[in-house]
């Protein structure tokens, strides 16, 4: 508070002789709007207190200051305005467009609950001629004489004809209002009758659809009228207050937004084609050429582009398709899952030569069990081999979806031993496009080989004794290096010294009991029953075929005669506990399973039942 010179000397705005100092003295007052609408002149802070919205000091309120704030509003039009007709007085006339549908249209869609009523006369969609005669009156029969006609003419589909109330000299039309559809040559002939309230105790829209006939304009005894092409002005977007856009039946996109090209044209919305599930073929890790469908757009899609993100080949797998619909700036996408899943495949084969390795000249065999099992052991798929593409032996595990699997064989007896490992693991997806499997197979039996008992007896006498002379046989004994019970060397000068040796043959001594195999087995090959050429399975102590599990004859004779270390010829004496009794043994358990023809590699395959 200051004198006046005092206050002007220092620049401020003298408030007058004996004005106190407030928080309003100082202030200036501006347009407060407030929560109503209306607009008043108020310090600042009085405005806020009430709630109110402070335009600034010295602004005065007029009819702009506070109207609210406007932003860009989507209008409904065409089919998409459905104003009512009985909100604007009762209807003076109606306009409907006809469609030739019959009374099952799918497209009905009205609001007059049980008062609307159709009824077809054929038995036929649509209605069967073009163009028919319609009458619009205010009874059930076209006819009556007491009835108002409120619309008689030719009408053709896509046509549209007026029911008005002027046309019978009345101010509106009556309660109730019948269309009748008619053949236009033939006037006993009535194809469709629809009654529509318009007493206005039930709604009556713009594009409501009645059978075969549509609303798309009116007018009201007050005066009012409006058509579907024109409400809201087609449609489209104008730049209104939030209250005046829902007023309208607009969608309002916020305060302060704009019209532009694009704020209201509708979505082109993108539905993906349903998902893909499909199985790569025997040894392929991927699929090719794969039919994905087409998507389908709704909206306002003129002009659209369709794009998608499909590799030129799907792997195993699960791979997401995303799709794209570009119309002008505007995208919408979808996706789409596409499944592969893997074939294990193989073939199981004869393996002559017991090399673990198909040749050109080993077939495959057909029959053959083979199975799938799951990381837990469980059994998923089992099938038996066939001829698939004209090649025998064949197996397919189609469609086995990513995972862990074994693959295994399955022996249908006990005649046959594996080549090839008897099972694999196979991995399906993560990009291993290894899924191949292959079995090899021998199976034992067959030979004409002849034991010890036949080689001690008399036939087996009569056999050395051939060709008149038992020399040449003896002579061959006595270059091998066989052994009797105590070690010593036994070099046979007789049949009967031979045969009384081997009857004696026991495994106290495991040299003794492996020179009678021997001996027996040499004289086999000598007589013609055994070719030193012929492969037996002899585990432990083959020297060929996958684990050394199989050998010639030969080979087999030679090792036990005369291996270093451990044959015959470096150790006669292998009683329990020898260090080389074990693998003796081994030699000798080969050469009694081939002269009892039980270890000898067939040439082909055996015969065995399947299924099993």
């Amino acid at each position: 508070e200051l004198f006046q010179d005092e206050c002007e000397a220092r620049g401020g705005t003298y408030k007058g002789d004996n004005v106190p100092c407030d928080n309003h003295t100082c202030a200036e007052q501006g347009a407060c709007c407030l929560p109503d609408g209306t607009c008043e002149e108020l310090f600042q802070d009085e405005c806020e207190a009430r709630g109110g919205t402070y335009k600034g000091d010295n602004v005065p309120c007029d009819a702009d200051t506070c109207a609210p704030p406007t932003g860009a509003c989507c209008l409904p039009g065409g089919d998409d305005c459905d104003e009512n007709v009985c909100d604007n007085g009762k209807p003076k006339s109606l306009t409907f467009l006809y469609t030739g549908s019959d009374c099952r249209n799918p497209d009905n869609n009205n609001d007059q609950d049980g008062e609307f009523t159709c009824s077809d006369d054929w038995n036929s969609d649509p209605i069967p001629v073009n163009p028919v005669r319609i009458r619009v009156t205010s009874k059930r029969d076209p006819f009556d004489r007491y009835g108002k006609v409120w619309f008689d003419g030719t009408v053709y589909v896509g046509q549209e004809f007026t029911a008005s109330a002027a046309n019978a000299g009345q101010s509106r039309l009556y309660s109730d209002t019948y269309i009748t559809i008619i053949d236009r040559n033939n006037y006993c002939k009535t194809y469709q009758c629809i009654h529509i309230d318009t007493s206005c105790c039930e709604e009556l829209r713009l594009n409501d659809v009645f059978g075969s006939v549509k609303l798309v304009a009116f007018t009201t005894e007050t005066g009012y009228s409006a058509d579907a092409d024109d409400c809201n002005a087609g449609g489209g977007c104008e730049e209104l207050s939030e209250e005046e856009c829902e007023a309208r039946g607009g969608t309002y996109n916020g305060d302060g937004t704009e019209c532009t090209d694009d704020t209201c044209v509708e979505p082109c919305d993108i539905l993906c084609p349903p998902d893909v599930e499909a199985c790569a073929a025997c040894g392929e890790c991927s699929v090719d050429d794969l039919d994905l469908g087409r998507p389908t757009l709704d909206g306002d899609c003129d002009g659209a582009v369709i794009t998608n993100d499909a590799p030129d080949e799907f792997p195993i797998g699960v791979t997401i398709v995303t799709w794209t619909v570009t119309v002008g700036n505007r995208t919408s996408t979808c996706t789409q899952k596409v499944t592969v899943d893997g074939t294990i495949c193989g073939m199981k084969w004869y393996d002559k030569d017991v090399d673990g390795v198909k040749d050109s000249n080993e077939g495959g065999i057909n029959g053959w069990r083979i199975e799938l099992r799951d990381a837990n052991g469980n059994l998923v798929q089992k099938v038996y081999t066939k001829t698939i593409d004209c090649k025998e032996g064949r197996y397919e595990f189609c469609c086995v979806a990513p995972g862990t699997y074994t693959v295994l064989e399955v022996m249908p007896n006990n005649d046959w031993v594996a080549t090839t490992p008897t099972s694999y693991t196979v991995t399906v997806g993560d990009g291993s496009c290894d899924l191949k499997r292959d079995f090899g197979n021998v199976c034992l039996g067959g030979g004409c080989a002849r034991t010890i008992g036949y080689w001690g007896n008399s036939q087996g006498k009569s056999k050395i004794n051939d060709g008149g002379s038992a020399n040449p046989e003896l002579s061959m004994l006595r270059a091998l290096n066989l052994r009797k019970s105590d070690g010593a060397h036994f070099d046979p000068t007789g049949v009967d010294s031979f045969q009384s040796w081997l009857r004696g043959a026991n495994a106290t001594n495991m040299a003794y009991m492996l020179s009678a195999q021997l001996s027996a087995m040499a004289l086999n090959v000598e007589g013609g029953y055994v070719s030193e050429n012929d492969v037996v399975y002899a585990p432990g102590v083959g020297n060929r075929g996958p684990g050394n599990h199989f050998i010639t004859i030969a080979d087999l004779m030679a090792a036990a005669d005369r291996a270093p270390g451990d044959g015959l010829g470096a150790d006669g004496y292998t009683p329990s506990g020898d260090p080389n009794r074990a693998v003796q043994e081994l030699r000798k358990n080969a050469l009694d399973a081939a002269n009892n023809n039980e270890a000898f590699v067939n040439r082909e395959p055996c015969c065995f039942q399947s299924p099993y």
